[in-house]
């Protein structure tokens, strides 16, 4: 059972509508979820709805009328537990009753995500009307058309429609989020991935003959038999066996043969179908549909258009894409211009991880070994695949840091104090969950407090790796000023609800005769699961406490989600300029499979319920 919260906005009945009441707490981030709600509550109208996904949370907004007035009805919640579904179930808010006033009561969800569909949809999922713009809609999904539209004049009727549009997602194995709105006013705001829209007026496009035999033939299995059906018969023709969503849709087109013979597409959202991504730097909110993309000019020693030609093929075009950027449209003045990697909003929000600590703990080393895990291959024991994000800046963060570390055994510098750094970012998916990116950031130690880019970088962060220094552990100090800057201020953005957090006691190798946690660097590092990390954090803990370094265990009591770790980045000590002995890296794996858990990155049983 699940605590959710509710907003209400009211307004006339042809003007804009304002907060009147809410169960957020006013120093809890009400701040943030107006901002991210305000546009999409104006764009609004009577009888239309909309479930929108803002990375792990979700809101679901029902506007209502009565002879005078407008109501949106907003329910918050994490998206795990709000799922479109859910969402669907909901009651619609009885606009007869007096209107409440702050605070409004929390809801919990247990009281409404059984109850029945019939209950719930003005038309079966499967009715002939729901039947009619399903075809057209999962067509455009499978072309891997994003945003996906379809005209849809009957109130409720969209909401039908979305119900079955999921069961059949889901029965293929693709879990990626989908957002929607239906009967909201032109134009209205986009999310990034999945979204469907549906304008009351217009008129629906003609499906890709591609892809419409395939449309047809799941449309219709579900319509007659149900979603059990739809499983069996793709279970007998083996497209669930394939390991990815891109091969199923391909033998999709197999067993319902198009028109063409052409390739289909690839299910991921292209830059020019993306939308609205908050850039990294600067905060700005960068429509991704349409940007016109640029490439380094060697020559020049400057970023120029890329022009491909229209005859170009699609393999050309990717070869061509391949080293793209994206400039920011409106940077801020204390930023100046900037770009970022055209896939960087190609697969919705990006998950933003940040490393905090002093500058001895560590942190530089830690990052460079995590990230050379991953280049090996250290996700695909959890079922997850990586690639970079941008091949350019992949390389120079090996080139740079991780062959001398690891190579050379080379002491790596520190960064800059007070700087956010943008050190490198990967694609990770699993079979049936689609992608993310996830950018890695190291954030330096110093006077964060007075950093700007420190606390632009913090209104955005999903996670933090909060690196601690062993050799600087005093009893009963302060703690690390690093982390309780960083606390200090996510506190302070309302973000700290929002954020996980993995807390390595870096440097074990030095600890290795403790026995609570020398069991732990004796461990199989590709065997992580929510127990056992449980287990880890309470010796790790019990460790800190014991050695009077309660201060350091700060980020495990605040933040919502969170692990402890021990790790070691190098293995042994070194000499100031080289470690003498070599570098060997243990456990640096687990706490990035720990956060990637926690934020929803990936997920497999043994992480279930990853962090407390």
């Amino acid at each position: 059972m699940t605590a959710l919260e509710q907003v209400l906005y009211v307004g006339p009945r042809n003007g804009s509508l304002a907060m009147t009441a809410t169960s957020l707490a006013r120093d809890g981030g009400i701040a943030g979820w107006h901002r991210r709600l305000e546009p999409w509550i104006q764009a609004g109208q009577p009888s239309a709805s909309g479930y929108l996904i803002f990375g792990a949370e979700a809101a679901f907004i029902r506007w209502r009328h009565d002879s005078t007035r407008c109501i949106a009805h907003v329910v918050i919640g994490p998206r795990e537990t709000l799922t479109a579904k859910v969402a669907l179930r909901f009651p619609e808010w009885d606009s007869t009753k007096p209107m409440l006033r702050d605070p409004l009561p929390r809801l919990q969800s247990d009281a409404f995500m059984t109850r029945p569909k019939v209950e719930a949809l003005a038309f079966s999922p499967q009715s002939s009307q729901a039947v009619e713009l399903l075809v057209p809609l999962v067509a455009q999904i499978l072309a891997g058309r994003f945003p996906a539209s379809v005209p849809c004049r009957q109130p409720g009727l969209s909401e039908s429609v979305m119900w079955g549009l999921t069961d059949l997602l889901l029965t293929l194995g693709d879990s990626r989020p989908v957002s929607f709105l239906a009967g909201a006013k032109p134009p209205h705001p986009l999310r990034p991935g999945l979204f469907v829209s549906f304008p009351r007026d217009g008129i629906a496009e003609p499906a890709d003959p591609r892809y419409l035999p395939a449309a047809i033939g799941l449309v219709t299995c579900y319509a007659d038999h149900g979603r059990q059906a739809v499983r069996r018969l793709l279970g007998e023709h083996g497209i669930l066996n394939s390991a990815d969503l891109a091969t199923r849709i391909r033998r999709l087109l197999e067993l319902w043969p198009g028109q063409s013979a052409a390739e289909p597409m690839s299910p991921p959202v292209a830059a020019s179908q993306a939308a609205e991504v908050t850039c990294p730097v600067c905060l700005a909110e960068i429509d991704w549909s349409g940007q016109p993309l640029w490439r380094w000019d060697v020559a020049a020693r400057s970023y120029v258009p890329l022009d491909v030609s229209p005859e170009a093929s699609s393999m050309q075009r990717a070869r061509e894409e391949r080293h793209a950027q994206i400039r920011c449209p409106s940077p801020k003045p204390a930023m100046g211009e900037h770009y970022l990697p055209a896939d960087y909003g190609r697969f919705g929000q990006p998950t933003i991880i940040g490393f905090v600590g002093e500058t001895h703990a560590g942190k530089s080393h830690l990052l460079a070994t995590m990230v050379a895990a991953i280049e090996r291959g250290g996700l695909s024991g959890y079922g997850a695949n990586s690639r970079p994000l941008d091949y350019g800046l992949h390389q120079a963060f090996i080139r740079d840091r991780v062959r001398p570390l690891l190579d050379d055994a080379t002491v790596l510098a520190p960064t800059p104090l007070g700087m956010v750094s943008f050190v490198d970012a990967f694609i990770i998916g699993q079979p049936e969950r689609g992608e993310r990116v996830v950018a890695l950031f190291d954030v330096a130690g110093g006077d964060l407090e007075s950093a700007y880019e420190s606390k632009q970088f913090l209104e955005i962060v999903d996670g933090l790796v909060f690196v601690v220094d062993p050799v600087r552990m005093h009893d009963n100090g302060p703690g690390d000023p690093a982390f309780n800057t960083v606390l200090d201020l996510l506190r302070t953005f309302g973000r700290l609800p929002h954020v996980s957090a993995a807390i390595v006691v870096n440097k074990a190798d030095l600890l290795r005769f403790e026995p609570q946690l020398a069991r732990w660097l004796r461990c199989d590092d590709q065997q992580v699961s929510a127990e056992q990390c449980l287990r880890a954090s309470a010796d790790v803990f019990a460790y800190l406490q014991h050695r009077g370094a309660q201060a350091w265990t700060r980020p495990y009591r605040e933040v919502p989600k969170a692990t402890l770790h021990v790790a070691s980045a190098t293995g042994g000590a070194d000499d100031g300029m080289k470690f003498p002995r070599g570098v060997a890296p243990c456990r640096v794996i687990v706490p990035l499979v720990a956060l990637l858990a926690m934020t929803d990155v990936i997920a497999t049983p043994q992480t279930h319920g990853m962090g407390i």
